[in-house]
């Protein structure tokens, strides 16, 4: 890093180098991994909503029909959009591979971890079809089954998918594995919840493997990023400042992206009166932000 840069131009230089390009595609492709994630959580709530009796045994009163179907229209919808994710995901994968590591082969263990988890996996290949199901043949019956136990009395709720509607499509092979397993109607939490663990342990792997592999470029994209935060500080700390009612809080917003998480989680337990002291002597480890900015840094704080 060139001493003596503005911020404009090392953002330039950055943005022009490999590493960049490596970092800003790692980062990319993290967006559908947590849009598989947000479809599977959306999904899941409303599931629990159902099977937890306190708060969903006034769909059995009359008068609740509509709301009971309106409550189940949005499970298929979530299901819908969950099934669609986990494609999205797959695709999206096999083109970052490719975009990084198809010329170079410095991650070879990538497909055959694949291979095991996913493409020979009974549970993911019937998942992965079922998208297919959803989205080329039809709505597959889904619905709410309540029952009592014998032992205790209490009742217990489900989410099913009803097998009969899925006899006649065409299933591959590895998923028909999945199918003759089951016994009764499937439950879609138990399904959901077991596909979404093994997504959770594979990409967990992955992206932990990227780290060590792209260890040098991440270190480097970082360093001038913090160079750029550096500079950017005083007059970050002005513009926010010079509003005579700004509060506390506001100011905390603002600056918290310029810390590291453990700064932040010590700013979170530090009592008011002693954050200025703190944020100032932080600071002042960054950049020069001068006498006049640490006054007005205290005054907020008195």
């Amino acid at each position: 890093m060139e001493p003596g840069k503005s911020i404009v131009q090392l953002d330039k230089a950055l943005r022009e180098t490999p590493e960049f390009g490596i970092t800003e595609e790692i980062s990319s492709f993290s967006r559908s991994i947590e849009l598989f994630d947000g479809n599977y959580h959306e999904l899941r709530d409303l599931i629990i909503f159902f099977e937890d009796v306190n708060q969903s045994f006034y769909l059995e009163q009359d008068g609740n029909d509509e709301e009971r179907r309106r409550l189940l229209r949005d499970i298929v919808r979530r299901m819908h959009n969950y099934v669609a994710s986990v494609l999205s995901l797959i695709d999206h994968s096999r083109l970052h591979y490719r975009k990084l590591y198809d010329r170079n082969n410095i991650f070879p263990e990538y497909q055959s971890k694949v291979d095991q988890v996913f493409k020979f996996d009974p549970l993911s290949c019937f998942v992965k079809d079922l998208r297919q199901y959803f989205q080329h043949y039809g709505l597959p019956g889904i619905y709410f089954q309540t029952s009592w136990t014998r032992e205790s009395g209490l009742m217990e709720r489900t989410v099913r998918l009803r097998l009969t509607d899925l006899e006649h499509f065409t299933w591959s092979s590895t998923a028909k594995k999945f199918l003759v397993t089951q016994t009764e109607d499937i439950n879609l939490l138990t399904l959901t919840d077991a596909y979404h663990d093994k997504v959770t342990v594979f990409y967990d792997w992955f992206q932990e493997r990227q780290k060590q592999l792209h260890a040098d470029a991440i270190r480097k994209v970082t360093d001038v990023k913090r160079e750029m935060r550096r500079l950017a500080l005083p007059d970050i700390l002005n513009a926010t400042l010079q509003f005579p009612d700004v509060t506390a809080q506001q100011f905390e917003s603002t600056i918290l992206k310029f810390l590291d998480e453990d700064t932040r989680i010590v700013l979170t337990l530090t009592e008011k009166n002693s954050k200025a002291e703190l944020l100032c002597a932080i600071f002042k480890t960054m950049a020069d932000i001068g006498p006049e900015l640490e006054n007005r840094i205290r005054q907020l704080y008195s």
